[in-house]
Order: C-alpha cells, then structure tokens, then sequence
C-alpha cells in the first residue's frame, strides 16, 4: 500500500519542497537594508 502511494508522495513532497526552497532562497536575496 505505502509502495503504491509512494510516487504520488514523494512528487507531492518534492514540490512541496521546491516552494519551501525556493521562498527560503528568496528570501534571503532580499537584502536587510
């Protein structure tokens, strides 16, 4: 059953992951001043 779900899972973490990445990334471009 987990195998089965496994890709669907782990597509969903993966971009669930790019966006955290990427706002984290972003967010420290910005610069403080």
């Amino acid at each position: 059953m987990f195998i089965e779900s496994s890709n669907e899972d782990l597509i969903y973490l993966t971009k669930r992951y790019m966006i955290i990445a990427g706002k984290l990334r972003h967010d420290q471009d910005i610069p403080d001043n």
